[in-house]
């Protein structure tokens, strides 16, 4: 591109003159400088003209001449739009007047006419059927754009109060914005241009799986001043926000604002939740739009926010929270606040009877426990949770609090034990104490290396183990009465809902192959109905060399209590 700028001083009347020409220029490249670069090599773009204005009374305001566009082309896969024959753009003392200004594609065409207008008043009609794929790159917020757009309008006024008249619509529409992982499609509205107003009577769409409807209307103000009111309804939403969070629901939100960033907040009524998040994932998905520092500071940002969040979250049921830390039900309220890739969130959330918590691979019963967002720069919420858990022959009591950054753990036992002696009962199942003990004869040595190779194995496998099937998987110790030792056993169960759980135990060694079936159901928070089954097969015993006495498999109902007493 070839350019000659010749602008007099400020109180010099000479004139000024400007030349320019292009042959196949690529514009897109400086388009991109917008925000849009990741999209930059998805067009092709091309622009060839050749230009010369002049002003005799160095002003802006009287040029004359004339700008002649031989080829003008934007593409994207196979959407286009072309002139076929070359436009022009004709310049009367600051009066324009567009000549075959017509751009076609396959099933597309864009036309734009005007004579004898200027900025401070235009005279423009428009009419258009393009595919919106192709202006994604005027859009870098958007992760994904298409369908057709068609509209017919005339603009009058100033550039800076444009006064449009007519009509658009859109028809199978989607678009997704960028951090949130869900479209919106089958987007199908009406919009109508009144002067300073556009009226959007009414909106469908899709969103999660659910119906999305919209109405309301955009007051033009001025430049960056387009007033927006939008009121939004969804229901049968089927979400997937954040990462590795399920939830159904259905929501009020509305739209407001007067320029980018505008306000979607409201209300989102959650009908069920599944949490399967790790809580120590730290990892974020924030995502900015880096602008070129060579443009001008009214376009120039650090970043770019097209939308930001302030919705309440009504939970009119419990939450459930899976993940190989916590096993149970939560309750409360939450808001989210900020941009929907990298939101806050504020609010309580607390747990319901018969949640756990996994701490060192050993299950605990949850017997209160809170967490509450409160940080207004990052998401690293407060902490408390009481647990207790029965370990061979000692009661052991969790308390953990602190930041979800910088917990803190602490246990205590009864009967009490040293703190060497709870971290060993934890780990290996069995205290320094008696490990010692247990190291000065043969068998125990075994019962020993036994539990410590159960220890590690659940540390290990077990977490890949459920992630993958769905089942916890852990290896423990059970006692033979046969022979008064401890005996490697496998322990498989599963939550099949929210009152049901079934577990699976195998006895891997000793004088009988024992397995058990449990399948428990929570009839209410204290009552429990638990069916079991045990098959018992004779093994060869080694020592007396003969068979033991077949034991009958047994299968029994039984009612369980529990209740905490304070």
């Amino acid at each position: 591109m070839e350019s000659d700028l010749r602008i007099p001083r400020i109180g010099v009347s000479e004139p000024m003159k400007l030349k320019a020409k292009s042959n196949g220029w690529s514009y897109g490249n400086l388009l991109a400088l917008l925000g849009g670069s990741q999209l930059q090599q998805e067009y092709e773009t091309a622009l060839t003209s050749d230009t010369e204005l002049e002003s005799q009374t160095n002003s802006w305001s009287n040029l004359s001449g004339r700008s002649q566009i031989t080829k003008f082309l934007i593409k994207r896969g196979d959407q286009y739009l072309v002139n076929s024959e070359p436009m022009s753009i004709t310049w009367n003392n600051g009066k324009l007047s567009l000549e075959k200004a017509h751009l076609e594609g396959p099933g597309t065409q864009a036309q734009i006419q005007g004579r004898g207008f200027d900025f401070s008043n235009l005279d423009l009609s428009l009419t258009a059927d393009v595919e919106l794929k192709l202006f994604q790159l005027f859009f870098p917020f958007f992760d994904d754009l298409g369908g057709p757009l068609k509209t017919q309008a005339t603009i009058t006024g100033s550039w800076d109060h444009p006064r449009i008249l007519g009509s658009a619509a859109l028809d199978s529409t989607f678009f997704k914005f960028k951090g949130f992982p869900h479209p919106i499609e089958k987007i199908k509205a009406d919009v109508t241009f009144s002067h300073n107003k556009i009226l959007i009577p009414q909106i469908k769409g899709v969103l999660a799986g659910g119906e999305l409807a919209a109405s309301g209307e955009l007051q033009i103000n001025g430049v960056r001043d387009l007033e927006t009111h939008v009121k939004i309804s969804a229901s049968g939403l089927n979400l997937m926000v954040p990462e590795k969070t399920r939830s159904t629901g259905s929501a009020e939100l509305s739209l407001n604002g007067n320029w980018f960033p505008y306000t979607l907040s409201g209300v989102y009524f959650v009908q069920s939740a599944l949490f399967e998040k790790e809580f120590t994932d730290s990892s974020s998905g924030a995502i900015t739009f880096q602008q070129s520092p060579y443009l001008p500071q009214t376009l120039r940002q650090q970043s770019f926010e097209p939308l930001l969040l302030d919705l309440k979250i009504d939970l009119k049921h419990n939450v459930q929270v899976k993940n190989s830390q916590m096993d149970g039900f939560v309750t409360g309220h939450l808001q989210v606040k900020g941009p929907p890739h990298n939101p806050l969130l504020f609010g309580k959330l607390e747990t319901e009877k018969g949640a756990r918590i996994i701490f060192k691979d050993k299950i605990f019963d949850i017997q209160s426990g809170s967490v509450n967002f409160n940080n207004p720069d990052e998401i690293n919420p407060e902490i408390f949770v009481s647990a207790r858990s029965r370990i061979n022959d000692y009661d052991i009591n969790l308390i953990i609090q602190g930041q979800a950054k910088s917990i803190s753990p602490s246990l205590s036992s009864v009967p009490p034990l040293s703190e060497n002696d709870l971290f060993s009962l934890l780990a290996l199942g069995i205290t320094s104490t008696r490990l010692e003990q247990n190291v000065q004869s043969g068998e125990q040595a075994k019962q020993t290396a036994t539990e410590v190779f159960g220890s590690v194995i659940n540390q290990t496998v077990g977490r890949g183990f459920k992630s993958a099937t769905g089942l916890s998987f852990q290896v423990s110790n059970s006692y033979d009465n046969t022979k008064n030792i401890s005996v490697p056993k496998l322990t498989l169960s599963r939550q099949l809902g929210r009152k049901t759980s079934l577990q699976y135990s195998r006895q891997l060694s000793g004088n009988n192959n024992t397995s058990d079936v449990k399948i428990q159901y929570q009839l209410n928070q204290n009552l429990s109905a638990v069916g079991s089954f045990e098959s018992r097969a004779p093994q060869e015993d080694t020592t007396e060399k003969s068979l033991s006495k077949d034991q009958p498999s047994v299968f029994g109902v039984d009612l369980e209590f529990r209740r905490e007493f304070k």
